[in-house]
């Protein structure tokens, strides 16, 4: 599970690191571009703005999804099972 998780994350933020590289150049060519090219260039940067921060979004939720499987496994598991990852829930038990 902890792989997984890895993965995913990981994926997350390499779609986060090219698509922020594909709007900073999109960003620099309507610098250069005449005021036609520049509506739609505009266009274009708005859906990678919009598509970064869904992301971004997706990366929060990622680690919302991923605090709560180790809390249940943690609240489920805690007298068998130990693990560094489940650390910062012993502050939480009674």
């Amino acid at each position: 599970m902890l792989s997984y998780h890895e993965k995913r994350t990981n994926a997350i933020k390499d779609c986060i690191k090219l698509t922020a590289e594909r709007l900073i150049a999109l960003q620099r060519s309507s610098e250069l571009s005449s005021n036609e090219c520049n509506k739609e260039v505009t266009r274009d940067i708005q859906k990678k703005q919009l598509l970064l921060r869904q992301f971004q979004t997706e990366l929060l939720n990622e680690e919302v999804i991923q605090t709560s499987a180790f809390k249940v496994i943690y609240e489920r598991c805690r007298e068998h099972f130990r693990h560094p990852v489940f650390d910062k829930f012993r502050d939480y038990d009674l």
